[in-house]
């Protein structure tokens, strides 16, 4: 399918681009294209993924390649800076409240996805204090060093997540996930989505989250945004 439109101010700007298959997951179809030698137009674009059997029939989304902050080390030794904060927000009795917060670090590429470890951050203090081995297979013994490591902007990230959830009016939406970058320019937000498959991840980790992740969550009278 063409483009469209709304894809043409790709063609202008300094950035990278991303480029991923829409309904896609987990970095399936991801392409990094450079700009000035991947493409130098918005024509160079449509040329390449018509080119690519992967995309034969899809719709494209193009996306700014987001580089993290220089100036914060939130990585192991050996690893760049690429990581992602994996944020979730529930719909409570009290409101909208963070669920969690994760970071996703220790990527080997471009994309969080490559990433090696996962740890769980204190919102309030923007500390890194346990290591997120229950979250997967994956992650059972990595070395967990980042313990105790300040991760600056979290509490930034998690406000905005939390204004973002509070304006939707959809009644159904309980919780979402948020995934961003910190940038040198700030709080980056790549998406949100329906978190139906993280937050069990969150709410069974023991007897107790879950009592009180069922105390909490939204019930008949709660504050839901009528649009």
């Amino acid at each position: 399918r063409g483009l469209g439109d709304v894809y043409k101010r790709q063609a202008h700007g300094s950035s990278d681009i991303v480029c991923k298959i829409s309904d896609s997951y987990l970095g399936i179809g991801d392409k990094v294209l450079r700009r000035g030698i991947d493409f130098d137009s918005l024509a160079d674009i449509q040329r390449l993924l018509e080119a690519d059997p992967e995309y034969a029939g899809k719709t494209a989304i193009l996306c700014e390649l987001v580089h993290p902050a220089k100036g914060i080390t939130i990585s192991s030794k050996g690893f760049g800076a690429v990581h992602s904060l994996d944020i979730v927000t529930v719909r409570t009795k009290a409101g909208v409240r963070v669920l969690t917060c994760l970071l996703w670090t220790d990527c080997d590429t471009w994309s969080s996805h490559s990433c090696q470890a996962g740890y769980l951050i204190d919102v309030r203090t923007e500390t890194i204090v346990a290591p997120a081995s229950w979250y997967a297979p994956h992650f059972a013994t990595f070395p967990a060093s980042l313990i105790g490591s300040s991760v600056p902007g979290v509490r930034e990230a998690c406000a905005k997540a939390i204004a973002a959830h509070e304006h939707s009016s959809l009644p159904w939406l309980t919780s979402v996930g948020w995934d961003a970058i910190i940038a040198d320019e700030g709080v980056v937000f790549f998406e949100g989505n329906v978190a139906a498959y993280r937050t069990p991840r969150r709410v069974f980790l023991s007897p107790q989250l879950l009592s009180c992740f069922l105390q909490e969550l939204r019930g008949e009278g709660s504050p839901v945004p009528v649009g």
